[in-house]
């Protein structure tokens, strides 16, 4: 495995799949682990198939991390209040 600095690029070591659900709602399995989000904040693949359960990042985050386990977990900055 190699980092490529993308938060959403993600790999299995070792057997397993991810999840995803089709357009048409039909379930798929991939080991393919180029996500991003789409304009909704899901986690997509390139093809646009939602994780199966779905993630979704909340506008406003500023970064995204997925631990070795798998959980996601989402960081917003702090904003200075504007007048």
């Amino acid at each position: 495995m190699q980092s490529t600095g993308n938060a959403l690029d993600l790999a299995i070591n070792g057997d397993g799949f991810f999840a995803v659900k089709r357009a048409d709602g039909s379930l798929a399995y991939t080991r393919d682990g180029n996500f991003q989000t789409d304009s909704t904040g899901s986690i997509v693949t390139n093809d646009g198939d939602k994780l199966d359960p779905p993630i979704t990042i909340p506008p406003g985050s500023s970064a995204v991390n997925v631990s070795a386990d798998g959980t996601v977990s989402g960081y917003w900055s702090a904003q200075p209040n504007r007048r």
